[in-house]
């Protein structure tokens, strides 16, 4: 499938709701927003990225883009210049001219922005916690106890420490 250029040019388009797109079977996405200066932010954590072999110039020129929310790193042969000139983009870094292809489509060390997953099912405590992780995927170090209140995977499992 291709989603090649599909909101090539479209100056004035300020959001996109996506996350009933289905990516799934999609191999090309170069292009996809070329041009698009008035988006802000974009939220493509629905996206399914594994068959897609061509991500050129995906985002070129998006000179406002701030965010894009992914949770996963895409792999992709072909991406060049797939970040250019998005020159407010911040994820886990902040925007570096020279580095604009698919290596920096990750929200660890690239610009995407890990969103936070919805809790399903919680557990309260965590006496013994073994292995201990931010909902990011950030593996936490330091005791159960020194943690300020939040939510954590421990172990596995979502839970809240009061």
């Amino acid at each position: 499938t291709y989603m090649g250029g599909m909101f090539s040019g479209c100056k004035a388009l300020t959001s996109l709701d996506l996350k009933h797109f289905n990516t799934q079977n999609v191999t090309d996405m170069r292009r996809m927003f070329i041009g698009c200066s008035g988006l802000t932010s974009l939220d493509l954590s629905h996206f399914n990225t594994q068959k897609v072999t061509n991500m050129d110039w995906m985002f070129y020129g998006c000179s406002a883009l701030t965010t894009i929310n992914s949770n996963t790193a895409w792999q992709c042969p072909e991406s060049y210049r797939m970040f250019d000139n998005c020159t407010k983009l911040k994820g886990a870094v902040a925007y570096d001219k020279y580095k604009t292809d698919a290596r920096m489509a990750n929200p660890e060390t690239g610009y995407f922005t890990a969103k936070p997953t919805a809790v399903e099912s919680v557990r309260f405590g965590a006496d013994g916690a073994q292995h201990i992780y931010t909902l990011q995927g950030k593996r936490v170090r330091g005791a159960w106890k020194h943690l300020p209140a939040g939510v954590y995977v421990v172990n596995g499992k979502k839970t809240v420490k009061p």
